[in-house]
């Protein structure tokens, strides 16, 4: 286990709480759990909270119905919208296994400004890997990098995550959308 690894599970009594039984605060680095926002304050700019944190506590604060359905992998598909506008659309979404996070480029072909892919090892309450991040470097040119290295990844998600987890993006406020869609077998249906 890495030293900064083993550092994060140390914190993990403060920095997660037990509000959702499947998701406890004593699970290992890497499995998703629900973030205490109290203490995120006091570790801003460490490494803290994890992309899978990030996923199922704006689900979980959004609606704990929405993480339930989330975290139900015989769902084909869970899809959760914010829009804002102006600004970007923050969207999660879960295809199967594959597990994708960040801002919407309505704009561009590839359709992400910037995302973190990750994928569900084995269930949803288990380890996720890192497969993808894709960052728009904010020049007038709009260049986007993209990077597969896992250290690269893990390197600005807990940033990212800090971020998002700030703007609180699960609540409902004037002249916000929030759309959540879960994808049945046999069509759509809204919690």
């Amino acid at each position: 286990m890495a030293e900064s690894d083993h550092n994060l599970e140390s914190l993990g009594a403060f920095l997660y709480c037990s509000d959702f039984p499947e998701l406890p605060a004593d699970a290992p680095v890497g499995h998703p759990h629900i973030l205490d926002l109290k203490c995120l304050l006091a570790l801003r700019g460490q490494k803290g909270p994890t992309i899978p944190d990030l996923v199922v506590t704006v689900l979980f604060k959004y609606k704990p119905e929405a993480l339930k359905a989330f975290l139900d992998l015989g769902r084909s598909e869970v899809h959760f919208l914010r829009r804002n506008p102006p600004e970007r659309d923050f969207c999660i979404s879960r295809k199967g296994k594959l597990v994708k996070i960040g801002y919407l480029n309505e704009s561009d072909v590839r359709g992400w400004h910037w995302l973190y892919q990750f994928h569900i090892d084995d269930s949803a309450t288990g380890n996720w890997s890192p497969d993808l991040r894709i960052k728009n470097e904010n020049t007038p040119q709009e260049i986007l990098t993209l990077t597969t290295n896992t250290e690269e990844i893990q390197q600005g998600a807990s940033m990212f995550s800090f971020s998002v987890a700030w703007k609180e993006p699960w609540v409902e406020e004037r002249d916000v959308e929030i759309e959540w869609v879960c994808g049945l077998w046999q069509g759509i249906k809204e919690l």
